[in-house]
């Protein structure tokens, strides 16, 4: 599986102290399926990650995913919740354009 970095961002926890969250695209080149993974990095703490590793056969929603990903600040904590509503927004704006 390949794994590209496609944003990082540096957040603030509140105490003073930063720390980044990188989004990453996952590609199974074989069969043709695109995941997507986040990773937060502190110099104060282990790195805790979260990916999903088959989201979609369509490199280009993936791509859609990470972006509102990035644009949400979304975290390892809140990954699969945020998944869980990107998609939903996802199939809303399909639906829009039926």
């Amino acid at each position: 599986m390949k794994k590209e970095k496609k944003a990082e961002i540096v957040l603030n926890n509140g105490n003073y102290e930063e720390f980044s969250v990188s989004y990453y695209l996952l590609e199974d080149s074989a069969k043709g399926l695109y995941g997507v993974s986040v990773e937060k990095e502190s110099p104060f703490a282990h790195v805790e990650f979260e990916e999903l590793e088959t989201i979609s056969d369509s490199k280009e929603k993936a791509l859609r995913i990470l972006e509102y990903m990035a644009a949400y600040e979304v975290t390892p904590i809140s990954f699969f919740d945020s998944i869980d509503g990107i998609i939903e927004l996802e199939e809303e704006e399909s639906d829009k354009n039926l």
